[in-house]
């Protein structure tokens, strides 16, 4: 989360400490693009903060999911990051780096043979083994995901009542080994 933070604090730093420099216009007037710059992302800035509060406000509260359309549904799940796009993104750059070192080997089997062998070939191995190395990521969240939603639903065990037992109806005998109260 600071990672992410600071990367947003540095983009805009970086937006707003463009270098000085002005446009000329067909009709000779003279901007400077700097301060329209700085103005823009001051005027993003404050409406990405507005958009914040508005999301927290409307879209964000569990309470209020039943309420929303469908769209609104979406950016509930989405915000609260019920699904993850980036897995997606991922299967969607795997297949076009594929083809991409498919077709590009193929091409350059017309001027270097070998070359182009060897990138049709690993290629895609290379290709994917780093994806491979990004899904292991994804499919680990999702496990611990599942794993955590089985932990939350009491009633799929018999000795979930046990479990799930207040501290009181539990006595501790003289070795310290818990028992149920009958």
């Amino acid at each position: 989360m600071l990672i992410c933070t600071a990367m947003i604090i540095s983009l805009f730093l970086s937006l707003t400490q463009m270098s000085s420099s002005a446009t000329l216009l067909p009709d000779g007037r003279i901007i400077n693009t700097t301060n329209s710059a700085n103005t823009f992302a001051v005027i993003a800035c404050v409406l990405s903060f507005l958009a914040v509060i508005a999301a927290f406000i409307f879209i964000i509260p569990q309470k209020k999911w039943t309420k929303l359309n469908r769209a609104g549904r979406i950016m509930h799940d989405i915000f609260n990051f019920r699904s993850l796009i980036t897995e997606k993104i991922c299967q969607g750059l795997y297949i076009f780096y594929t083809f991409f070192f498919i077709m590009f080997g193929f091409f350059m089997l017309f001027y270097f043979f070998g070359y182009g062998l060897l990138v049709m070939f690993f290629g895609p191995i290379l290709v994917r083994i780093v994806f491979e190395c990004d899904m292991l990521v994804f499919l680990l969240v999702k496990n611990v995901i599942s794993i955590n939603n089985k932990l939350r639903a009491p009633g799929n065990r018999p000795n979930d009542a046990d479990r799930y037992a207040s501290n009181r109806s539990y006595n501790t005998d003289r070795y310290g080994n818990s028992r149920r109260r009958e």
